[in-house]
């Protein structure tokens, strides 16, 4: 008897879960299909290794963008910094 009452529940839980994998793969069907800005400029490659490539060339220039903005704003917040600062000076006494 213990046994049925196993089976019966594990058949109830494989339904529900069966259901909401139905509906969440019928929801992510019904979406639009965007594609980014950028990707509608460029040229589709003609084959995995130009694709690849393409790719690394893609991160590795917005990898460029980023550590340039993040050094400029450090340099901004350093300038802005030290402007506050009354000026040093230099040279010894002795």
């Amino acid at each position: 008897m213990r046994m049925i009452f196993s089976l019966i529940g594990l058949l109830i839980v494989v339904a529900i879960v069966g259901f909401l994998a139905k509906s969440q793969l019928s929801a992510v069907s019904q979406l639009p299909n965007t594609t980014p800005a950028n990707a509608q400029s460029t040229t589709a490659p003609a084959n995995i290794a130009e694709q690849s490539k393409q790719m690394q060339s893609q991160v590795k220039d917005q990898v460029n963008e980023a550590l340039k903005a993040a050094a400029d704003a450090q340099q901004k917040a350093l300038d802005s910094a030290n402007a506050d600062k009354p000026a040093e000076k230099s040279g010894s006494a002795y």
